[in-house]
């Protein structure tokens, strides 16, 4: 019996064939399974568990559960560099943002070098009562997901307040950072700098979408992770 190496290895994308061609493969089939339903389905959510769970960020089985969701599925296709998000029709970088982030920098751009001068404590009160979220929301986080990880420390921990639509995050010697919610783009990041000099006051953070918390933004509580 003849039995040729790709018996036994499978092509596709890597680094993983359980925890990255595996997901993706999933996520292709439950796909053509829901194009079958007769209903109309809202929105999905995917829970990795076990060792999917805790080593999957380094295989990349965000990305490629994803990607088969998305309808890609295909040998040539990295898995690890692939962003469907910047596929159409999202095209996340190149679509302009319609959120509260936006209206408040454009209702503010006369005021945007005042604002960046107050004291932080009063920058930090001005943009919970911009954006309505309630002091009380506070929550000191010690973990290091943040844009500004290395300034987080057990002495100077990331402090965030929330409300059901809004995440400003604050390490008290940096920047602010707020989350929002676009209808159509989903999470988007905006970091608020005392140093820049440029009209627009809060500076929308693509690159944030390429952690790993962002990739599914429809998890509020990545924010915590």
């Amino acid at each position: 019996m003849f039995l040729s190496v790709f018996d036994m290895f499978k092509v596709g994308v890597g680094p993983s064939s359980s925890h990255t061609i595996g997901p993706m493969v999933a996520g292709a089939r439950f796909l053509d399974h829901l194009r079958q339903q007769p209903f109309k389905v809202a929105g999905l959510r995917v829970t990795l568990h076990g060792s999917l769970a805790f080593t999957g960020v380094g295989h990349a089985t965000d990305r490629a559960s994803i990607l088969g969701l998305a309808g890609f599925l295909t040998p040539h296709l990295s898995a690890q560099q692939a962003e469907p998000f910047e596929e159409p029709p999202i095209q996340y970088s190149a679509t302009e943002a319609k959120d509260r982030a936006t209206a408040l920098n454009a209702a503010h751009q006369a005021r945007a070098n005042a604002i960046r001068s107050l004291p932080a404590k009063k920058r930090l009160q001005w943009l919970l009562d911009e954006f309505k979220v309630p002091a009380e929301s506070q929550l000191f986080v010690f973990s290091k997901t943040s844009l500004q990880r290395d300034l987080i420390t057990p002495e100077t921990p990331r402090v965030l307040y929330f409300s059901d639509e809004v995440y400003v995050g604050w390490a008290p010697t940096g920047s602010f950072e707020v989350t929002v919610f676009d209808p159509q783009l989903g999470a988007m990041f905006y970091v608020l700098d005392a140093h820049e000099t440029a009209a627009i006051l809060l500076h929308r953070d693509t690159g944030a979408r390429n952690l790993s918390r962002a990739r599914l933004a429809a998890q509020l509580g990545d924010e915590f992770v």
